[in-house]
């Protein structure tokens, strides 16, 4: 996974789909004063009142910063003051007896989705902190690492939820495997 900065705006990808709800600025972080504490900002709407966005970008043009983030995540990142978090799950190799919770359907029977994987993997789910203006790493913590509960449909990952701020702590939610917080500074 990579997340980048443009000149602009910052990005995660594999999200680019999420590009319109995304668009950061130094200026609603600094003058404006306007965080993005959560999934779909604010107000929970997807709608920056920042104005001026660049909405082309390549490798090359229109990029302030790009940072190498291990794993894979869906979840959306969030911004307060001058630091983005966000969540990466890593996933490991197959374990001998590992397997997910068994289901069943209404009958009784037991029910193995096709697309379902991942519950036979050791895990490692982390939030990361970024600064805002050149993408460093400000700290790293694994909030889970181990085995999962459950499986997981083969397109999705572990991380899916978008972690939350108030601005004194940050809150990265990875379903069965836990709730976390930390404070700004990444202790727990």
């Amino acid at each position: 996974m990579e997340a980048f900065r443009t000149n602009r705006s910052w990005i995660s990808v594999p999200s680019l789909f999420l590009i319109a709800s995304l668009q950061f600025t130094q200026l609603s972080v600094r003058a404006g004063g306007q965080n993005w504490p959560q999934w779909r900002g604010p107000n929970s709407q997807g709608v920056s009142e920042e104005k001026g966005f660049a909405f082309e970008w390549s490798s090359t043009r229109n990029i302030q910063w790009k940072a190498s983030i291990p794993g894979r995540g869906h979840s959306s990142p969030i911004v307060w003051g001058e630091r983005v978090f966000l969540t990466t799950g890593i996933e490991g190799p197959v374990q001998l007896g590992f397997k997910s919770v068994k289901h069943t359907d209404a009958g009784g029977k037991e029910f193995n989705h096709q697309d379902s994987v991942g519950a036979d993997r050791l895990h490692s789910l982390k939030l990361l902190c970024l600064d805002l203006e050149t993408g460093r790493v400000l700290w790293e913590q694994t909030a889970y690492e181990g085995r999962v509960f459950d499986n997981r449909h083969k397109r999705n990952t572990y991380v899916s939820s978008t972690p939350i701020t108030d601005g004194r702590h940050v809150y990265a939610y990875f379903g069965s495997e836990g709730l976390y917080c930390y404070d700004v500074s990444g202790k727990s």
